[in-house]
């Protein structure tokens, strides 16, 4: 509303107290209260969507680490396997 004040020359900058407003601010007050409407749903979205992307991420935090875990157990196992092949008596 504050371009239509503008637009009629008054006063102080930013103002939405003019008579050509009058007409228009039921409208606008309607219109914004439904873009907050709007924001706010589009933000609740956005942090279910952030927190199932967290979700993912910590899930993939915790399988690598149980997939290190896995490989340092068989990288252990061969190298058992490897020395005790090697301990054994090979006189042929």
């Amino acid at each position: 509303p504050f371009y239509w004040c503008i637009a009629a020359g008054t006063e102080e900058l930013f103002s939405d107290t003019c008579e050509q407003v009058e007409e228009f601010k039921r409208i606008y007050s309607t219109f914004s209260c439904l873009a907050m409407m709007l924001y706010w749903s589009l933000l609740l979205s956005m942090s279910v969507f952030h927190m199932r992307l967290s979700a993912f991420i910590l899930v993939c935090g915790r399988v690598t680490s149980e997939v290190g875990l896995f490989l340092l157990a068989f990288v252990f196992t061969i190298l058992a396997s490897a020395t005790s092949i090697t301990a054994l008596d090979q006189n042929q």
